[in-house]
């Protein structure tokens, strides 16, 4: 629309459609830094519970029943702690890639909005030669 104009209006133009864009390309990546978080959290909270059953197994009940209990804590711990890291991992992984492609996109942008403008005034020059020819 405002490829006619002066090269200040069409740089308005441009930063302005950045800024609108730009926005909605990281919308919800902060999002996967928080569950990827939550989910190591998750399985330090297996963990703790693990644990806690294991030495409450060790204080509590029969001694023929102990190495079973504890072997089941134990294996609670550890289940939840792997699949805590699991999730982690791969949220980090994810995260990392879409970033690395809003970036990207970003630059992209930048770059063609540039390119855009200096074409845009360039044609403009030679129009106003042309005209006072």
């Amino acid at each position: 629309k405002r490829a006619t104009q002066g090269v200040d209006q069409i740089q308005n133009a441009l930063d302005a459609t950045a800024l609108e864009v730009v926005p909605k390309i990281e919308l919800r990546l902060n999002y996967l830094q928080l569950i990827a978080n939550v989910s190591t959290l998750f399985g330090l909270l297996g963990t703790i519970q693990g644990l806690i059953k294991s030495f409450s197994a060790v204080a509590n009940v029969d001694p023929s029943q102990k190495a079973q209990i504890l072997a089941e804590g134990i294996s609670t711990a550890m289940n939840t702690t792997f699949l805590g890291l699991l999730a982690a991992i791969s949220i980090m992984i994810i995260h990392a890639v879409l970033s690395s492609k809003a970036e990207k996109i970003i630059n992209e942008i930048d770059e063609f909005s540039v390119k855009l403008l200096d074409l845009l005034g360039t044609k403009q020059e030679k129009e106003k030669k042309k005209s006072t020819m």
